[in-house]
């Protein structure tokens, strides 16, 4: 991670803290108020996936005909298994809010 530009890191960093503060909030909602499973899963699918897309930042600098192209590396896993984080991030939220409206 030392090689990173600065904007880079500055993305990284970014979108750590925001999925933190994400997960934070849902989990004390959960714990503390009487909040669902189903609001807690919503918060978490969020979490990861503002984290995933952290890992991988150039995504915001790039056009976006490159970033489709799997022409970024990420920083710390291979690119199969950060796709699989956010795909797992998105369908929690989506399971998230479909058992939320339906009960």
């Amino acid at each position: 991670m030392g090689n990173l530009p600065f904007k880079d890191k500055l993305v990284l960093i970014l979108c750590s803290c925001i999925s933190f503060i994400f997960f934070i909030s849902g989990f004390l909602g959960f714990i503390a108020s009487d909040s669902s499973v189903s609001d807690f899963a919503i918060f978490l699918g969020a979490a990861i996936s503002i984290f995933c897309l952290g890992l991988n930042p150039k995504i915001f600098s790039l056009p976006l005909k490159f970033v489709l192209s799997q022409a970024t590396s990420p920083i710390l896993f291979k690119s199969s298994t950060l796709n699989y984080l956010f795909l797992s991030g998105l369908s929690l939220s989506v399971f998230g809010l479909i058992a939320k409206y339906v009960s």
